[in-house]
């Protein structure tokens, strides 16, 4: 929590979120008000210098689409007990960073089930919108253009 600023919201969200027993990895959703861009690349950063994040598998900086998302290793320290630091168990971390305009759709998204997830942009579909993690958009038939923003 404290690689992010204050005024981010942070919270965990996949198979944790649904409250299943067992969780292959630990997806994490930060919404900011401010600008998304570098705020996952300076909390890489600052997570990597503390020894929590141990291995990158994917960095995005996307700013042509709002938001960026890391995903890579991680290890909890072994809690003042350095001996233990080998022992201790490397996890897969998912970072997701979107701007605050973007956090429902990214719940939807990242916090559903995979049926539940289908079901609704399947049901978005059928009444002419397109659904993903950073909107919800109208679709335009026989252009090839993303259609226009819907603003809920």
């Amino acid at each position: 929590r404290a690689a992010f600023p204050p005024s981010a919201i942070v919270e965990a969200c996949g198979s944790y979120r649904r409250g299943a027993a067992d969780c292959g990895d630990v997806d994490v959703l930060v919404s900011t008000p401010g600008e998304a861009e570098n705020l996952c690349a300076v909390a890489v950063e600052r997570l990597a210098a503390d020894g929590f994040l141990t291995a990158t598998l994917q960095l995005t900086r996307d700013s042509t689409v709002e938001g960026s998302q890391w995903m890579g290793g991680c290890r909890l320290a072994s809690l003042g007990r350095p001996e233990l630091t080998e022992y201790t168990r490397h996890r897969r971390l998912d970072i997701k960073v979107y701007p605050t305009r973007s956090r429902s759709f990214a719940l939807l998204y990242f916090g559903s089930g995979q049926a539940f997830n289908r079901a609704v942009r399947l049901w978005a579909t059928r009444r002419g919108y397109s659904l993903s993690d950073r909107g919800i958009r109208k679709c335009t038939r026989g252009k090839n253009d993303r259609g226009e923003q819907v603003v809920l």
